[in-house]
């Protein structure tokens, strides 16, 4: 039920396109989205440390293939679905179930399958994997 609005990001020759509730471009942005006293959680709003996040990864290229990579936070999911496209192996995780479903759309509008996607607070972690990566952003 919650109103989503569309991001398209295009880097090296690739597309990616993200669901949102609201994107935090400008400082103003974020001061009006903090001023709110009924908003969206901070985990589907779409904010320039994820946008950010993602070209760093897109410009990884090949040097992410075949790794895997944890996202905290994964919020839209923007930079996993980038590191997944890009050939890693990707467990997005937040702690708001609302987000998560936000990634699963996410991903799946973007053609990229395989990412995992679990319910988690990195403040009590009790995964023992090791991963190649760790990401996050805004966290």
């Amino acid at each position: 039920d919650v109103p989503l609005q569309e991001y398209r990001l295009a880097l090296g020759g690739r597309a990616w396109s993200v669901l949102h509730g609201e994107a935090m471009l400008t400082m103003e942005d974020e001061q009006r989205y903090l001023s709110l006293a009924e908003r969206l959680p901070f985990g589907v709003v779409l904010w320039p440390a994820a946008i950010a996040l993602a070209h760093d990864l897109a410009a990884r290229g090949d040097a992410l293939r075949g790794t895997s990579v944890l996202e905290l936070g994964a919020g839209t999911g923007l930079p996993g679905i980038v590191a997944a496209s890009l050939g890693a192996r990707v467990v997005q995780t937040d702690r708001v179930e609302l987000a998560l479903d936000v990634c699963r759309r996410n991903a799946a509008r973007n053609g990229v399958a395989g990412i995992a996607h679990r319910l988690a607070d990195w403040r009590a972690w009790d995964d023992a994997t090791r991963y190649d990566w760790i990401v996050g952003a805004d966290v």
